[in-house]
């Protein structure tokens, strides 16, 4: 087990979730799952949208393609949530660029009056 590549991989993966939350725009979801669902990895119990009702959540396969494109890993050391690589690199960052922008909270946003 390369336990560089295990935290490498785990920590990514983290930092893929908050990528998710602050940073995806709407229209990122149907992209990212058109390009994911074009994988012939793709598996049938993965969920369609973006509910949780499948074998592996769209969040965490979300967070899981990032690490993999942020590390080129072709799996996940540990094993993690099971779903492998699901996208080519620069498809995953021509997404990711084009709906990707910080957005904090509105309560932080100096541009927005406070109450």
């Amino acid at each position: 087990m390369d336990t560089f590549a295990d935290l490498r991989f785990v920590t990514l993966h983290e930092f893929g979730h908050i990528v998710d939350y602050v940073g995806l725009d709407a229209g990122a979801y149907p992209a990212f799952r058109t390009l994911f669902k074009a994988s012939p990895r793709w598996r049938s119990c993965f969920p369609d949208d973006l509910s949780d009702t499948g074998c592996v959540e769209s969040s965490e396969i979300f967070a899981d393609q990032f690490a993999y494109w942020a590390t080129g890993l072709p799996a996940d050391p540990s094993g993690g949530c099971g779903d492998p690589p699901l996208a080519d690199p620069a498809a995953f960052e021509r997404i990711l660029r084009a709906h990707y922008a910080f957005r904090p909270p509105l309560w932080r946003n100096p541009a927005v009056a406070q109450r």
